[in-house]
């Protein structure tokens, strides 16, 4: 394997070859170059599936490795951090966070996911609604636990009812 410091060198070298026209951007683009730690591995993925890290760290998308960003002077960081914009690396903010995990973990033949992880993921789906005061991107995606189901369900597909709330729903519908 290969040290940050040699890869760091390759960004730059990859970004100023593709500013000269000396090498195919779209065939860069495809290839999985750009380390990241994702679930606390370290990984190398596509540019396109790599994300900045921003505050603290969200372990379960693919973050470019803090060290990468380090380089020798600051001139040398934004470099690197432009090299890396040219490979596709994005800035993640909220709303990419929290479409990420949909597109993940709650799609189609997603993963199964664990209990402390999917109660990180309603923290952040909570956080972006609070900010945004839409549930449009929830309407059609199964993301609720229900007492005694082991699928996850769709919003209109479950209601609130004791220890949460005594709303009288389960003598209704149980």
């Amino acid at each position: 394997a290969r040290t940050d410091a040699w890869l760091q060198k390759l960004y730059l070298s990859l970004a100023e070859a593709i500013k000269r026209n000396d090498c195919d951007e779209s065939t860069l683009l495809i290839c999985a170059i750009v380390r990241v730690i994702e679930d606390h591995k370290e990984a190398h993925v596509r540019g396109d599936r790599a994300y900045f890290p921003k505050g603290r760290s969200h372990g379960d998308l693919p973050q470019v490795k803090r060290e990468i960003l380090r380089g020798r002077t600051e001139q040398q960081n934004k470099k690197i951090e432009q090299a890396l914009v040219t490979l596709g690396v994005k800035q993640i903010g909220d709303e990419e966070r929290v479409d990420l995990i949909l597109s993940t973990y709650y799609a189609d033949a997603s993963p199964s996911i664990g209990s402390k992880q999917h109660i990180d993921h309603m923290h952040s789906f909570v956080r972006w609604w609070k900010h945004e005061q839409s549930a449009d991107k929830f309407t059609d995606v199964a993301i609720f636990r229900v007492t005694g189901v082991q699928d996850l369900k769709k919003a209109g597909d479950c209601y609130i009812d004791t220890p949460l709330r005594s709303s009288g729903l389960s003598h209704i519908y149980d």
